[in-house]
């Protein structure tokens, strides 16, 4: 793509019509919706904004920014990453290749968790939070309650700080550095739901992960050892913690008999499918 077209300046319309051409060639998923948000994020505007643009030109700045933009993506980054943000439940969450880019799936846990809690806990704790995802999810939800959110990354830590803060809810969210629940145990006690979702890819399907991910995502929020189990078999060490109290889980594919399995034996068990007929969420209910 040259700076102009000829002796004429590259439009709007013109740019969006190149760039999905392009990546529909390229064999890139939603290629016109793409083309759209990468050059809305180039030129500063809300996306729905292009259209009332749609004749205008394209100034040489925020084209050379597009099509760094374009490069990016057809090499295999993320667009959440290219962008900055991801949307998440009905609101923007900023995201970078520090933290795990939040999926659909963990929209329908907190779904579920907000259906199933209607009690109105007062505290939650939000493990491994990452982007802040889940944690902010229930602050909005739960106005009244309290949140503890860990993870093991000081840098995730500060994307989801920004992130509550963006949001509003950053007085409600106490944040801290932890390997799972290690060095909190006084937090703990007054929590009365745990959410987590862990790293559940096994060692043994690294193979069957996409490059863009592995090249990208974190790997430290991927992969839960060589069955992808270790973050649930470390729940389990921890349990005399969590006597009482009812701890969500987000797993993969072919792995729930063996978490019930595990599970079991220190509390009720609830399974729950996702969008796709996947056994994908867990409750457990530990007992006192």
């Amino acid at each position: 793509m040259s700076t102009e077209k000829g002796t004429k300046p590259w439009t709007v319309q013109e740019l969006v019509g190149w760039t999905a051409g392009f990546f529909g060639r390229k064999g890139l998923a939603k290629a016109r919706l793409s083309a759209e948000l990468l050059l809305a994020e180039a030129l500063k505007l809300d996306r729905t904004l292009l259209y009332s643009r749609w004749n205008d030109p394209v100034d040489a700045i925020p084209l050379e920014v597009f099509r760094s933009y374009i490069q990016r993506y057809v090499e295999g980054e993320p667009i959440e990453y290219i962008l900055g943000y991801r949307w998440f439940m009905t609101y923007r969450l900023e995201v970078n290749p520090d933290v795990f880019i939040p999926r659909v799936e963990t929209e329908e846990l907190i779904e579920w968790i907000v259906q199933k809690e209607n009690r109105r806990p007062r505290w939650f704790m939000d493990l491994g939070t990452g982007s802040g995802a889940i944690g902010i999810a229930l602050a909005r939800a739960h106005p009244e309650a309290t949140i503890v959110a860990s993870d093991k990354s000081e840098r995730a830590l500060d994307v989801a700080r920004r992130n509550a803060r963006t949001h509003r809810v950053l007085d409600r969210i106490l944040f801290y550095q932890a390997d799972f629940l290690d060095g909190l145990d006084e937090l703990v006690d007054p929590v009365e739901v745990v959410v987590c979702n862990p790293p559940y890819v096994g060692e043994n399907e690294r193979q069957e992960v996409s490059p863009a991910t592995l090249r990208y995502e974190p790997e430290m929020a991927l992969f839960g050892g060589p069955d992808g189990l270790d973050f649930y078999r470390k729940t389990l060490e921890h349990r005399s913690l969590l006597r009482g109290k009812r701890v969500y889980f987000e797993f993969g594919l072919e792995q729930k008999e063996r978490l019930e399995e595990l599970f079991s034996p220190v509390g009720a068990v609830t399974c729950k499918r996702d969008m796709y007929g996947h056994w994908r969420f867990l409750s457990v209910d530990f007992h006192s």
